[in-house]
């Protein structure tokens, strides 16, 4: 199975910004495993100002239910593999 490893902004996989990598590395092995995109500032600016819309145009107004039930279904597709 394969994962992106690209940052997931705005609803969109993307490159970083600057095109910058980092290596993840299983600590108890200390073997690498995954190289992903390492965000720059300006994709964390990018990441923020996404977050923010989505908390202006409702995600404040959900019930404690409504978001836990869309968590779960965002969370079960990638806890079942």
């Amino acid at each position: 199975m394969t994962f992106p490893t690209q940052l997931f902004i705005d609803g969109t996989y993307r490159d970083s910004a600057s095109g910058g990598r980092t290596t993840l590395v299983n600590p108890a092995s200390e073997e690498p495993f995954a190289e992903v995109a390492a965000a720059a500032v300006a994709d964390v600016n990018a990441a923020v100002e996404s977050a923010h819309r989505a908390w202006e145009s409702g995600w404040r107004d959900l019930s404690r239910r409504d978001f836990e039930r869309i968590s779960i279904m965002l969370i079960e597709p990638v806890s079942s593999t």
